[in-house]
């Protein structure tokens, strides 16, 4: 009876990543990167046993790890997750501010008239309260259709110095929904059919593209963008 229900749920697994492309993944611990692609570590930033640890900083100094150049390739499409495992350092031990990236191709979160080149790409938030009495994550995506969208999670509590896993899912009909270690924390109808809209910006993990910056008050171990089938 074992050997039959672990057969299920295997095929259950593989039904549910057929179609699937993995289009990045940065396995700080582990020193696995997209091939060939060059990148550089922002101001007091450093690659250690637990991950990729982002020192804090003022808003207009930059930290995390940056890619070069952009990649039309790491865009996902309709469909696709984003999975994150942190480390969220305590304020004491480093500062929190009352949004922190985790991941940013986007730059401009909520971008204004005018400000053309920025309804494009996707970012990867966590916002806090003024008394840390709770946390909750945001993420932002630029469409094809010129439109900037946004959704954000339930609030949550975290505890600090522990790996958590986020995984935010988006499918074709525009449906996000957000899991923090597995658990159910969100969701909502955020568009339609239309794709993330390719960025100019190179992926930064850590902090934002530009100034105002936020650096994430911890480490981030793992980044991986997948898009899964139509």
């Amino acid at each position: 009876m074992k050997t039959v229900l672990f057969l299920f749920c295997c095929l259950i697994i593989f039904f549910l990543s057929a179609g699937e492309t993995i289009l990045a993944e940065w396995d700080f611990i582990h020193g696995k990167y997209p091939s060939g692609k060059e990148f550089i570590l922002r101001g007091d930033t450093r690659i250690g046993p637990e991950g990729l640890d982002i020192m804090p900083g003022d808003d207009m100094e930059p930290r995390g790890f940056a890619l070069r150049n952009s990649d039309r390739g790491m865009t996902p499409q309709k469909a696709f997750r984003i999975e994150i495992d942190f480390v969220l350092s305590s304020p004491e031990e480093k500062r929190h501010v009352p949004r922190m990236v985790l991941i940013d191709t986007k730059y401009l979160f909520k971008p204004e008239a005018g400000q053309n080149g920025y309804d494009s790409g996707f970012a990867v938030t966590l916002l806090t309260g003024k008394s840390r009495e709770y946390y909750k994550f945001e993420v932002f995506l630029g469409l094809t259709n010129g439109l900037s969208v946004s959704a954000a999670s339930e609030k949550i509590s975290l505890e600090y110095g522990v790996k958590h896993r986020l995984v935010f899912s988006r499918d074709a009909k525009g449906k996000a929904e957000f899991f923090l270690n597995g658990q159910k924390k969100g969701s909502k109808i955020i568009s339609g059919s239309e794709d993330v809209a390719h960025s100019s910006n190179p992926p930064v993990i850590g902090d934002r593209g530009m100034p105002f910056y936020a650096p994430f008050p911890g480490v981030i171990s793992r980044v991986k963008i997948i898009e899964a089938g139509k």
